[in-house]
């Protein structure tokens, strides 16, 4: 991504998934930055939530984990599907991350266990304003992505129902009656 700001242009990097997340976004988006500076360089790295952030920076303080495998990491998994990894210690998902081989995820995962408070933490507060239910709701609003509305629309109708549902399945029904009633 670029960000224009008074008529100079500055580089974001940015986990795949989300292009697709903000294609059907509005005029501004919010994004939450860590600058990265290295002799040779300086690099931007941008995140739509807190939580990738700071998963973001607990991954990049992990010795042979630098910030291109972190931004690999959360562009092909959630926060919650790695702390699953990390409780399972199982590495195979880990292990289809680009640049990321058997041996290094075993090593992740074993400094990550010793942070597995936090990095709970973190996965939890995925939704603003929502401590326990981050993951369902990812989960819900991605299903109405598949299921042909906007990511804008279906960020909003779960966002609306959020209080009310317990499961992912729950969120969809109500938000499909949200949606269906606003004529989409």
């Amino acid at each position: 991504m670029v960000l224009e700001c008074n008529g100079v242009g500055y580089e974001i990097l940015v986990p795949k998934n989300m292009q697709h997340q903000l294609s059907d976004a509005e005029d501004s988006v919010v994004l939450h930055t860590h600058l990265n500076v290295r002799p040779e360089s300086q690099n931007l790295y941008g995140f739509l939530t807190v939580a990738e952030r700071d998963m973001f920076r607990i991954l990049i303080n992990i010795s042979s984990i630098g910030p291109s495998i972190a931004l690999n990491i959360l562009s092909e998994m959630q926060i919650s599907d790695l702390v699953a990894c990390v409780k399972l210690e199982d590495t195979k998902p880990l292990q289809k991350v680009p640049r990321l081989g058997k041996a290094t995820a075993a090593k992740l995962l074993i400094e990550l266990s010793s942070k597995i408070h936090h990095v709970a933490e973190v996965a939890q507060t995925n939704i603003p304003g929502n401590t326990t239910t981050g993951s369902y709701l990812d989960d819900a609003r991605e299903a109405l992505v598949v299921m042909g509305f906007s990511n804008r629309e279906a960020r909003s109708a779960v966002a609306a129902v959020r209080d009310q549902a317990e499961t992912a399945e729950h969120a969809i029904r109500l938000a499909l009656g949200i949606l269906g009633s606003t004529g989409t």
